[in-house]
């Protein structure tokens, strides 16, 4: 069956590598050889071909099982309610590679907030596409279609396929073939498929702006994704875009948030508190955190981290599940009369442990406290017992320093995990651009 790369998208013949591996549970070299090579140099594009109980475009996409890929298993209807963007690819197709990269930076794009963004691989073997992800660093909600499922559903005959989904679940757009996701003509093909308003600049971080930095700051965010963030300078006068190394005022308070592409930080709010005492309670989760806390003294410890904002300009963030809207831990700066340093720490509920949550909001408190705050280092205070967080500060590229101790009434013995802004900044520029495999 041949193979061929149709503008920069590789169609398969009704997915010749697949019906081959499910007939005699072997792929022939030559196949894999000719799709990579053909799928590398491009050829001539044939007619798109319906694949079996392909949705039409105008039509409602059926209720369907998504096996979880770097998270958990969702339905499909989970995600009505807001406009969804699914991206189709296959770990062996270059231009599904080469494309991902712009997902990501699309994802970390403030506008955003408005659709959610999920990537169905069409990999026969899961461990081959959770290797390349891996290695991708890619950090969008990703799913696994074993079995022609979705697949066919979408009309995926050639890859990658891209499908625009509104918000009743009905498919308004469909694209094949790789392209930059982030480009201008991309972000006016989804405001208006999705029919959004116009972009605005707004800032990212409200209540402490540079005025040296152009009117689009190119700002590295994690995992090597990038994200253009309008600076406030301009007609708005030097008065508004001074820089703030002091402390943020409580009017920002309401507006200030950091998008990233599964979660979204803010300052604490009065409703999370029930989800706060929750999470001091479980004594799994409390474990290296001084253990459980009874309500009287989670109410205490809420108050306090919510007192910190308006009294020292930082603390803690909320860490709001963005696909789900709900309350899933805390992280941030933090750093109390006697602590051993200027800490970034982080916690989260049980039921997310595994989801990769805890280093990618971390990445962005990070850069927020050395770009906002103007601090020159970050610590992590980890119990030596405590495998987990040693591992996130790892992934961070957190080095441990030394032994420390926390100050009374915690007065634990704790290791110091760390690194300085200049070491921050030159990995995350070696970051910048999300390797092919």
């Amino acid at each position: 069956m041949a193979v061929a790369v149709v503008g920069g998208s590789l169609t398969a013949a009704e997915r010749p590598a697949k019906a081959v591996t499910q007939a005699s549970g072997v792929v022939p070299m030559t196949l894999i050889l000719s799709a990579l090579v053909l799928c590398a140099v491009g050829v001539m594009p044939e007619a798109h071909a319906k694949t079996p109980g392909e949705v039409d475009i105008g039509e409602t996409v059926p209720e369907a099982t998504l096996q979880g890929l770097n998270g958990p298993s969702r339905k499909l209807s989970e995600f009505h309610g807001k406009p969804l963007i699914i991206n189709v690819w296959a770990s062996w197709c270059g231009p599904c590679r080469r494309e991902m990269a712009s997902l990501e930076r699309l994802a970390w794009l403030k506008r955003a907030r408005h659709f959610n963004i999920i990537g169905v691989s069409t990999d026969d073997d899961p461990a081959q596409a959770k290797t390349w992800l891996k290695q991708s660093n890619a950090t969008i909600t990703q799913f696994i279609d074993t079995g022609l499922q979705m697949e066919n559903m979408l009309g995926a005959s050639r890859l990658p396929l891209t499908v625009l989904v509104d918000a009743d679940g009905r498919v308004v757009e469909k694209m094949y073939g790789a392209r930059e996701w982030d480009s201008p003509e991309s972000l006016e093909l989804i405001r208006k498929a999705f029919r959004t308003r116009p972009h605005t600049s707004l800032c990212l971080h409200t209540g402490s702006f540079d005025r040296r930095r152009s009117s689009q700051t190119r700002a590295q965010t994690a995992y090597g994704a990038r994200i253009s963030v309008p600076s406030c300078c301009g007609s708005s006068g030097p008065a508004r875009c001074e820089v703030r190394r002091r402390w943020v005022m409580a009017k920002d308070l309401a507006s200030l948030q950091i998008l990233t592409p599964r979660l979204l930080l803010r300052p604490l709010q009065m409703p999370d508190f029930e989800a706060w005492a929750a999470f001091t309670a479980d004594p799994e989760a409390s474990r290296f955190l001084g253990g459980p806390q009874p309500r009287p003294l989670a109410w205490r410890s809420f108050m306090t981290t919510a007192g910190a904002w308006h009294l020292q300009g930082f603390s803690m963030f909320s860490v709001i599940e963005r696909s789900s809207q709900r309350w899933v831990g805390r992280l941030g700066p933090w750093m109390p009369d006697g602590w051993p340093g200027t800490e970034v720490g982080w916690g989260i509920i049980r039921d997310c442990w595994g989801r990769g949550y805890a280093v990618e909001g971390a990445t962005a408190a990070i850069d927020w406290a050395f770009d906002e705050l103007g601090w020159r280092e970050v610590i992590h205070a980890i119990d030596s017992e405590n495998g987990a967080s040693q591992a996130v500060a790892r992934k961070l590229g957190s080095e441990l320093i030394g032994p420390g101790r926390l100050p009374a009434p915690i007065d634990t013995a704790v290791e110091i995990w760390g690194q300085s802004r200049a070491a921050w900044r030159a990995r995350r520029a070696a970051l910048s651009t999300v390797k092919d495999a």
